[in-house]
């Protein structure tokens, strides 16, 4: 549900996903080996929050989100592994604006994971520039350099630039 007035929109919405079936590599510690087990059944609920100001150009966002999750398993198996890592609380501030046929972008986000309570935070920056139906942009990714394993074992990224040519057919 959204709600503008004039150049400011603020809205949220409360979810609940449930699913069954699911398979995971499970194991109680981790000096054990990965087993695979079907986890039965996951259930995700939560609460996202945003509001936006819009003007000549620019923008800026806020967005939070609160999301709880559970397992049940007949293995109960303390560690999942691709499951394993997840924010129950995530808050972001987005900031874009247009000059001069550039436009550009920077996101400061800061995760608390689920598990262990640790605050990751982030900060991307976008610079992109349209031409007809080619775009060029330039992408800095996680430059807080932050090594989070969303899946064990598997750190995500680091710091990161990318450069490209983006075209429509």
């Amino acid at each position: 549900m959204e709600q503008s007035f004039g150049t400011t929109a603020w809205g949220g919405r409360f979810f609940i996903n449930q699913t069954r079936g699911l398979i995971d590599w499970t194991r109680r510690a981790n000096d054990e080996p990965w087993i695979s087990a079907n986890i039965q059944r996951g259930l995700f609920r939560g609460l996202d929050l945003h509001g936006e100001i819009r003007s000549r150009g620019f923008s800026a966002r806020i967005l939070y989100t609160f999301q709880n999750i559970r397992f049940n398993s007949d293995q109960e198996a303390a560690m999942l592994k691709y499951h394993y890592y997840f924010p129950d609380h995530c808050l972001s501030i987005i900031a874009g604006g247009d000059f001069g046929g550039w436009s550009g972008s920077l996101t400061l986000k800061a995760e608390r994971d689920g598990t262990s309570h640790r605050v990751h935070p982030y900060l991307n920056l976008r610079l992109r520039r349209k031409l007809g139906r080619f775009e060029i942009f330039a992408d800095g990714l996680n430059l807080f350099n932050q090594q989070v394993e969303k899946i064990p074992g598997l750190p995500e990224a680091p710091r990161s630039f990318g450069f490209g040519l983006g075209f429509e057919f």
